[in-house]
């Protein structure tokens, strides 16, 4: 276990429905939002909307005020619903079949 990393599971009527990990950067002001995942069966029913709501609560709560994510490029629409703009913020981790997207978030 990386002591910056956190995974964070939803759990909704008793099961593990979502998932995602929030990396806080030690060297900067944003949290990396990965694994995120929805169960197939419980997607567009709101929980994608309210794991990224607790993982933005989580970040803001550790005096981050960027989330970042190198989301799949079919999920894009999703995130900039949610506020999030493209942004490359890790030139190692550009590729095709993916976007780099940023969210400032305000401080507590």
């Amino acid at each position: 276990h990386v002591p910056t990393n956190f995974p964070k599971i939803l759990i909704w009527t008793n099961q593990a429905i979502a998932t995602v990990r929030i990396d806080l950067l030690p060297s900067n002001q944003a949290a990396v939002l990965r694994m995120i995942a929805v169960e197939p069966s419980q997607q567009k029913k709101g929980h994608g909307r309210a794991l990224l709501a607790l993982a933005e609560e989580f970040a803001r709560n550790a005096g981050k005020t960027e989330l970042l994510i190198h989301a799949a490029n079919d999920a894009v629409g999703f995130y900039k619903s949610f506020g999030f703009s493209e942004k490359t913020w890790d030139e190692d981790e550009i590729d095709e079949v993916h976007t780099q997207l940023s969210k400032f978030i305000s401080k507590n």
